[in-house]
């Protein structure tokens, strides 16, 4: 839990510094309303509003003011309700917008597929096919296309050498055809040592968070003959990726740039009998939802593979996928030797559904509402004091108001930042209007709504805040 709090504090600073200029503006122009509210409040004379009060029951008498407090929660909530349909409406309008003055991730679910090595090699076929005895005299007259039927193209097959003898076999004709053909043998690498990093960032245009990975990997490779070979490195470049950024790769040292990409980045070099080759890959790209790196795509040895992870959000891993070795907060490692495997290393990140968290933040304000006044008027009741109603309709069309405030304010701040201003703003209002002997219900009904910023953790900490409720209308003791 305390990981998560600190990462939702990264979140919130990452977010104020992207929306620096702009949210300095709209808060400057926050915190100037909210100090002339402060310096109204602290004019509000205790003793006028309590004698309001005392007016107000002698007219309205208790009862009228129930149905007044009852009246404007039912009016706040629903008004909340439609406020609410209306941000839900503005945001998916904004999600669906063409153009955005934000950056919206460029990629998805990433793939990183582990490279091959390999070494170019001749080998010498020989194929005998039995043809009629009368095709022999046709290819002299149509000539040997007529052989395409039972012949395949060589072309197709990295041919280098091709010859073709025929010969009679009593009243058949033998084709034999001696074909040499370069092959790539596999290369097993010796090491593999890869670090990414993956950097959350929070869009407000986007449904969900996305990720700038930096990635940097080393491969190491021996040449397996005794005798110079060609030797080829195939880096595939990595699925669902979007723009890679940045992107490098040098071989013993020295940079490899290619033009043509359509077999990935390929590499090929002579190299000395038993020389180790050492390639190095870098590259930035962004992503969301998931990253994955395949270990192979066939079932082959691992002589030495490691991996560091280190990541801006907590991590899930695939069912049946190869889990981390070790783990600190939120850099994993994988440090494997001399195995055999066709499992693949996935992480999942659940991210933030901005629309889907603002609809529960402000879904949740007509509850927090209740609960105020419920609570306030148990507590009162259980302490044998009157219940401050007039001062609880005025609790409540703060928050209402503040609520409302908040709606709107997402448009022009990060989501997280709008509903902590908008919290505070109901806060300020609720307390002078309630005074300090319903500091905590107060405070605790205006910041409720904001336990859905977060994610996966709401339901624990509205538990929580439900224990502490309860602890307040348990009476206590009293020491002598």
């Amino acid at each position: 839990m305390i990981e998560q709090f600190k990462n939702l504090l990264q979140d919130l600073w990452q977010i104020l510094l992207q929306n620096a200029f702009q949210g300095f503006v709209v808060l400057l122009g926050v915190a100037v309303v909210l100090g002339f509210m402060a310096w109204l409040l602290t004019r509000v004379d205790r003793d006028a509003l309590s004698k309001i009060a005392v007016q107000f029951n002698r007219i309205l008498g208790p009862v009228s003011l129930t149905l007044l407090l009852g009246v404007v929660l039912w009016v706040s909530w629903v008004g909340l309700s439609v406020v609410r349909n209306d941000l839900n409406v503005r945001l998916l309008q904004r999600e669906s917008a063409t153009f955005s003055s934000t950056e919206i991730p460029a990629g998805g679910d990433t793939t990183q597929y582990s490279p091959y090595a390999s070494y170019l090699q001749e080998r010498t076929y020989t194929r005998n096919l039995v043809l009629p005895s009368d095709l022999l005299d046709r290819i002299g007259v149509e000539g040997a296309e007529i052989l395409t039927p039972y012949l395949p193209d060589p072309s197709t097959e990295n041919i280098t050498r091709l010859q073709d003898q025929f010969r009679r076999s009593g009243k058949q004709l033998v084709l034999t055809r001696e074909a040499t053909q370069l092959t790539e043998e596999p290369i097993a690498l010796e090491g593999t040592d890869i670090k990414v990093d993956l950097g959350f960032v929070q869009s407000t245009d986007s449904k969900r968070s996305y990720y700038n990975a930096a990635f940097d990997g080393t491969y190491v490779f021996v040449n397996p003959l005794q005798q110079a070979a060609t030797a080829r490195f195939n880096f595939p470049l990595p699925y669902g990726s979007g723009t890679l950024k940045d992107f490098q790769m040098t071989v013993n040292g020295q940079r490899f740039e290619l033009a043509n990409l359509n077999q990935g980045y390929l590499w090929e070099g002579e190299i000395a009998p038993a020389q180790k080759v050492t390639v190095r890959v870098q590259y930035k790209n962004q992503g969301s939802r998931t990253w994955r790196y395949e270990l192979s795509n066939k079932r082959e040895p691992i002589k030495a593979f490691k991996l560091q992870l280190t990541s801006g959000q907590n991590a899930k891993f695939q069912t049946g996928s190869l889990y981390p070795t070790s783990q600190s907060g939120n850099r994993y490692n994988w440090d494997l030797k001399n195995i055999i495997t066709a499992q693949s290393i996935v992480l999942s990140f659940s991210g933030v559904a901005v629309r889907e968290t603002l609809l529960k933040v402000f879904g949740f304000v007509p509850l927090s509402l209740l609960m105020l006044a419920l609570w306030v008027t148990v507590f009162s009741l259980l302490h044998h004091r009157k219940v401050p109603l007039l001062e609880l309709v005025f609790a409540v069309v703060g928050l209402t108001l503040a609520a409302v405030f908040g709606t709107y304010l997402v448009t022009y701040l990060a989501a997280p930042l709008a509903v902590l201003v908008a919290c505070l703003l109901g806060a300020v209002v609720a307390v002078r209007a309630l005074g300090n002997l319903y500091l905590v219900p107060a405070l605790v009904s205006s910041f409720t709504p904001a336990v859905f910023l977060w994610t996966g953790n709401a339901g624990l900490v509205l538990s929580l805040l439900g224990m502490v409720v309860l602890l307040s209308l348990i009476p206590m003791r009293k020491t002598t």
